[in-house]
């Protein structure tokens, strides 16, 4: 299963199912900034198109071509449920009042959301929460390759992001380590997360680990399914819940909220 998180709307012609005209548009409307999560409720053994660079590709499953929902744009929503389309809301809870808005405009078929609790409100958030250190190593490692930028740039990112931990003997451990996953086992694990988070919600030029990128969002999540073999279960629940609702009786209101455990 493989579906999108942008906070674009989108559509697959290759993913339709008979609903009334013959054919589904699963629309995800996203209050906030655009990121991707293209892969990370891919199970591994799904074979998936090669992505190019411009990232243009059309997704298997309930995956769509992006269609940015920002301003006059959001109106996608509301053409779409008009036009007898299922529409489907992946939000963030970080900024309720941007994720209300998205609510209130009453044109919803399922609302899937993330936790409430501030630990798991957002993208980076939940990716960070579950996967094992060692993947969330070898996924900034992939991100930052993909990107070009040696182990020198990234050490300097990490030792940049560091000030995150409090001992200053931890932060001169993770300044002398020779790799990522080096640094992250050289502080506790609750610090190494805390740590992770910091690098993928950075901004910036200098910002080699962030994923606000819809290629550095795939490139990090696929790297996570294939270290730990597993999709993390907090997305891996949410999906199956939203799968089952797709293909069965799609009942309007449906509200799946993303949950660790």
């Amino acid at each position: 299963m493989d579906v999108e998180h942008e906070r674009t709307g989108a559509a697959d012609a290759r993913d339709r199912e008979d609903d009334g005209d013959g054919e589904l548009e699963r629309l995800v409307v996203e209050a906030g900034r655009e990121v991707a999560l293209d892969e990370l409720l891919q199970s591994a053994d799904v074979d998936d198109e090669e992505e190019h660079r411009d990232d243009q590709r059309r997704k298997k499953g309930l995956g769509v071509p992006p269609r940015k929902t920002n301003g006059a744009e959001r109106d996608a929503a509301q053409v779409l449920d008009e036009a007898g389309k299922n529409v489907i809301s992946w939000l963030e809870m970080d900024d309720v009042k941007a994720a209300q808005s998205v609510v209130d405009g009453g044109h919803l078929s399922c609302l899937l959301t993330f936790e409430a609790d501030p630990l798991v409100d957002n993208l980076e958030k939940a990716l960070v929460a579950q996967p094992s250190v060692a993947a969330l190593a070898m996924a900034m490692e992939s991100v930052a390759k993909d990107r070009g930028d040696d182990w020198a740039a990234q050490l300097e990112e990490l030792k940049r992001r560091s000030q995150v931990i409090a001992d200053g003997d931890k932060r001169k451990a993770i300044g002398a380590a020779e790799d990522i996953q080096g640094a992250l086992l050289s502080v506790d694990d609750a610090e190494a997360r805390a740590l992770v988070l910091r690098c993928l919600i950075a901004s910036g030029s200098d910002a080699v680990f962030e994923i606000k990128g819809r290629r550095a969002a795939r490139v990090f999540a696929e790297t996570i399914v294939a270290t730990d073999g597993e999709v993390p279960r907090n997305f891996r629940v949410a999906f199956e819940k939203l799968n089952a609702w797709a293909i069965g009786a799609k009942t309007r209101g449906e509200r799946i909220e993303m949950a660790r455990t």
